[in-house]
């Protein structure tokens, strides 16, 4: 019984490193990890930008305020 244990161990491992490195059938890791790749990145490059796109909103509110802003000054009362 240890030996059929044995076996099917080995022959599971040699099934998954079949698997992991080529193609089998309608499996294809490379194509998974590929996709999954791209998915990952378009994720963090949308992040990035719309982090960037914040800051630079917060730096142009930041400039544009000081330089445009109007001061309004309540009328003064001569002083009797």
């Amino acid at each position: 019984m240890q030996r059929s244990i044995q076996k099917y161990r080995d022959d599971h491992d040699a099934f998954l490193l079949l698997v992991s490195h080529e193609a089998l059938g309608s499996f294809n890791p490379w194509e998974i990890a590929d996709s999954l790749a791209d998915e990952l990145m378009a994720e963090a490059l949308a992040d990035v930008a719309a982090e960037f796109q914040d800051v630079c909103e917060e730096y142009a509110e930041a400039v544009f305020t000081p330089e445009f802003l109007q001061f309004v000054q309540s009328p003064t009362t001569p002083i009797s």
